[in-house]
């Protein structure tokens, strides 16, 4: 396949990235994996955008989810093998960050150009956190840059600003 403009080379370039990521997770070395064949499949939308994070769940081994700025959040179960929309119940698919509880990995917190979302069940359904609309926003250039949720209680969030403090 040949790329004939920009958008579509640059699509193209952050898949090879993402894979290249997602090849070095795996630091078993097994033949079964060293053989395996990859097929690349239309990820279902047309347009540019970007991919602001990868991140991968610290509780459930191979685990992954990929961000996107225009179309919303995938999963996958298998280090990238496969990928799937976690969409449901996201009233913005800006998505620039992305929290997992680190004592209950179905706890998810996403932050979108409409404000904070969370789930229950590892991204199955989403629900709007109401009280953070106009307060904070995850859109460039107004990002606030991460979320940590606290140790103890996955219901107390930490936000960073683009001035420096915390929410």
């Amino acid at each position: 396949m040949v790329a004939k403009d920009t958008k579509t080379k640059a699509f193209l370039l952050c898949c090879i990235c993402l894979w290249l990521i997602l090849l070095c997770l795996d630091s078993s070395g097994t033949p079964e994996r060293e053989k395996k064949q990859y097929n690349w499949q239309f990820a279902g939308w047309y347009g540019g955008g970007c991919y602001p994070a990868v991140v991968p769940d610290p509780n459930i081994k191979d685990r992954v989810y990929l961000l996107s700025d225009v179309a919303g959040l995938w999963r996958s179960d298998n280090k990238g093998d496969e990928w799937y929309f976690i969409n449901n119940g996201l009233i913005n698919t800006k998505t620039a960050v992305l929290a997992i509880a680190p004592s209950d990995s179905d706890i998810l917190y996403l932050g979108t150009k409409a404000g904070i979302m969370r789930s229950d069940n590892a991204g199955k359904k989403w629900r709007y956190l109401a009280s953070t609309k106009d307060i904070i926003i995850f859109e460039r250039p107004n990002n606030y840059r991460s979320i940590a949720i606290d140790v103890q209680d996955y219901n107390k969030l930490y936000v960073g600003t683009r001035f420096g403090s915390v929410l």
